[in-house]
């Protein structure tokens, strides 16, 4: 059935909005006149200009430079567990070591690289526990990024049967706390217990 404009203008004043014969007609008012103005048929395309386009990759290029410095950086927290966790492994190896091999003097100096020195010390530096790990049989390996610094001579530190640690240079078990600094990071290694704690 087709709509003619008799039939829209007999039902009084209404709003119409339609095409009809290859015409667009806008919105409009009925009141016995011609019912709208007639349009082209035209398709509007709307699309990005390349202007646009350059110009949100660089806004987008900005916030990304600058929120970058807004992401935190876990090697230090990271290196820190490392050397936490090799500062307790060498301890139980102390522990769990024969116990004669100590005689009566548990701080005895150990030769250095000896089996002994290597289960019951640790270097505290950067090459050193990186070296350690090249050597390790491990397929994973992990690379420490982080300075640290002790307040021991010669950065060794040794424990001994009973879990103590001492002054490897010293020839002494330790009266005073040790402390490992990373960055922002510490580890904290108390005398007579050898409990370590990172804060």
């Amino acid at each position: 059935m087709k709509v003619t404009c008799k039939d829209i203008l007999a039902k009084g004043k209404a709003s119409v909005r339609g095409i009809l014969s290859e015409r667009v007609w806008i919105k409009g008012e009925l009141d016995g006149k011609d019912i709208a103005t007639p349009m082209k048929n035209e398709h509007i395309t709307q699309a990005f200009t390349t202007l646009e386009l350059i110009f949100v990759i660089i806004l987008i290029s900005i916030l990304a430079s600058v929120g970058i410095g807004f992401i935190p950086n876990h090697d230090v927290q990271n290196d820190t567990n490392f050397v936490f966790m090799k500062i307790k492994e060498k301890q139980k190896n102390a522990i769990n070591y024969d116990t004669n091999t100590f005689s009566n003097t548990p701080w005895k100096k150990l030769t250095l690289n000896s089996k002994e020195y290597n289960l019951t010390c640790i270097k505290l530096d950067k090459i050193t526990l990186n070296s350690i790990e090249e050597s390790s049989n491990e397929q994973k390996k992990y690379t420490i990024n982080t300075n640290l610094t002790t307040n021991l001579m010669n950065d060794t530190l040794c424990f001994d049967f009973l879990g103590r640690p001492y002054d490897y240079d010293r020839e002494q078990l330790l009266l005073d706390k040790v402390e490992i600094n990373m960055s922002y990071k510490n580890i904290s290694v108390y005398p007579m217990s050898g409990y370590a704690k990172i804060h």
